[in-house]
């Protein structure tokens, strides 16, 4: 007998016409014009900041925004001039093999970590996004089950990067300010703050002139804090037993898109700084419906 998944994921992230517009945005901040005959017609030729020449299609480009949500090399390279996001520490270092005894070194901002090889290491907002959209992904593929044990495992590991990604969003903040100097931070208040929601109002107020206050009503907050409380019932398990109803779980695996990549464009933009990579690529993640097994779907075209 056929099986039909409960949770639908769109193959996506943009739509076509949203996609096509956010290529000729990236192109046109970069200074290019629409050649004779179309955007169709235009490779993307630039020198990133490492020197390399780049080449890529329109087509190519506006396919790789649908599919991911970002044109990767064009984010990497805006991203890359960042004073807090930008830097070497952005690109993965991986290494493959056994019997070494060989360590590799990664710094950043005071921050020290010395691994032997095999390893792998990376910046951690680019870890936890990608760990978000597979287990998303994972979620719906394995909603088909009758015990839904998959899809269950895979939404709790979800919340709970949902909820860290948050929390390395500011800490990145502080490491670098704290190294460099360049605004004054007090790093043992954000170190002794009794939860997630002080930290962020210590955020606001040391690096955005802000306060919660500018936060608390808008619809990011609200699912942020949606996934933060079911975060929280499993972080302290204070319940004798768990449980999830699938209804709930395509609701909630939305919640990324505004819960925490809107939250974080939203702190960007109280910040007075323009989006990042990463944070596009979660407020665009793939739209999940829930489906009785004998709907039909349809996804994005």
């Amino acid at each position: 007998m056929e099986r039909h998944p409960y949770l639908v994921i769109d193959e996506y992230h943009l739509a076509h016409t949203d996609a096509w517009e956010l290529v000729v945005s990236l192109v046109q901040a970069r200074g290019a014009h629409e050649p004779p005959g179309g955007w169709p017609n235009l490779t993307l030729t630039w020198t990133n900041r490492d020197g390399k020449v780049l080449r890529l299609p329109f087509e190519k480009a506006v396919d790789q925004a649908r599919r991911t949500g970002i044109v990767r090399d064009l984010h990497a390279d805006f991203d890359a001039g960042d004073y807090v996001f930008g830097g070497s520490h952005a690109s993965p270092v991986q290494t493959s093999g056994s019997g070494h005894s060989m360590k590799l070194r990664a710094e950043y901002a005071g921050y020290t970590k010395e691994l032997t090889v095999p390893c792998r290491y990376a910046a951690i907002e680019g870890e936890l996004v990608e760990d978000i959209l597979y287990h998303r992904a994972v979620a719906c593929s394995h909603s088909d089950a009758d015990d839904l044990v998959d899809t269950c495992r895979s939404f709790r590991a979800y919340l709970f990067s949902c909820v860290a990604i948050v929390d390395a969003f500011i800490q990145r903040y502080v490491l670098m300010y704290a190294h460099s100097h360049a605004k004054p931070v007090d790093v043992e208040a954000f170190r002794s703050a009794p939860n997630l929601e002080a930290r962020i109002a210590l955020w606001l107020e040391t690096f955005a002139h802000s306060s919660l206050t500018d936060l608390s009503e808008s619809h990011e907050w609200y699912e942020f804090k949606r996934l933060l409380k079911s975060r929280n019932e499993l972080l302290h398990s204070r319940h004798a037993f768990l449980g999830h109803n699938i209804r709930d779980i395509a609701r909630e695996l939305n919640y990324v898109r505004d819960g925490v990549g809107g939250l974080l464009l939203l702190l960007r933009y109280i910040e007075g700084e323009r989006t990042l990579g990463f944070i596009e690529r979660l407020r665009t993640a793939p739209r999940i419906t829930f489906s009785a097994p004998t709907q039909r779907h349809s996804v994005m075209r």
